[in-house]
């Protein structure tokens, strides 16, 4: 069984993207490098990082579907965003808050429903582990079609859509909640040093809901550290220590 990961990091965005908001942060390609650095630690076959002008929709969408492509059922994928993270109207009413999440990349946003649906290209069996550290992380990864709303920001949605639910069981650990905001950092953003600290060089004894409870209770005072599942629930996959595959 093979572990891979695909680790983002951005320290800034274009301003010709964001209306001349460059969007700068001190902390997230910290955050990369030191994700990466556990990954590899913990034995990951494949690590790719993409950090600020790396970051483009156009490399990100790529990177996630030559994975949706290569990795098999039993194998772990990790995607691991620390950036700004955005809300946006949601057009087609399935959101209660009426807000759609995006994660901004360099040079535009991915909106929830798009990340949702190309990931439900992996194939099932697959376990897909999603880490963000960014504003408004919750939710990140979820959601139905909504064309109408994704015009503005991905013209190549509708070659990447699906109607179904993903196959693969999908564990999400947020910053933050879909209404919260995550801090920045001088070394590292607030969650992601609580994870290290939590991880302690592979240390950490426990499944995937004791791990993100143990980085909550460091940072509550700031922020809200959440975990959800999507698709097919393995609950094997659930209470395995991150990062490691089961046999």
């Amino acid at each position: 069984m093979r572990k891979s990961a695909l680790v983002l990091g951005l320290n800034l965005v274009d301003p010709a993207a964001y209306g001349g908001w460059d969007g700068v942060l001190a902390g997230c390609c910290n955050d990369a490098n030191s994700i990466a650095d556990l990954l590899h630690a913990a034995d990951f076959d494949d690590v790719r990082v993409l950090k600020n002008q790396e970051a483009t929709v156009r490399n990100v969408k790529s990177q996630l579907l030559d994975f949706a492509k290569l990795v098999e059922p039993g194998d772990l994928f990790v995607l691991f965003r620390s950036s700004h993270g955005g809300q946006i109207a949601d057009l087609t009413g399935d959101e209660c808050d009426g807000l759609d999440e995006t994660a901004c990349l360099y040079d535009g946003m991915i909106v929830d429903d798009e990340l949702y649906s190309i990931i439900g290209q992996f194939k099932a069996g697959v376990r897909v582990l999603v880490i963000t550290d960014a504003c408004h992380a919750e939710t990140g990864i979820k959601g139905k079609e909504k064309s109408r709303a994704l015009k503005r920001f991905s013209k190549s949605y509708k070659r990447v859509r699906k109607n179904k639910d993903p196959e693969a069981s999908i564990i999400e650990i947020a910053a933050c909640s879909e209404t919260g905001t995550a801090c920045d950092g001088d070394k590292n953003g607030l969650f992601t040093g609580a994870l290290l600290t939590v991880w302690d060089s592979g240390s950490f004894a426990g499944g995937h809901k004791l791990f993100a409870r143990k980085i909550g209770r460091l940072i509550h005072t700031y922020q809200t550290v959440k975990l959800n599942t999507y698709g097919k629930l393995d609950m094997a996959f659930l209470v395995s220590k991150p990062f490691c595959t089961i046999e």
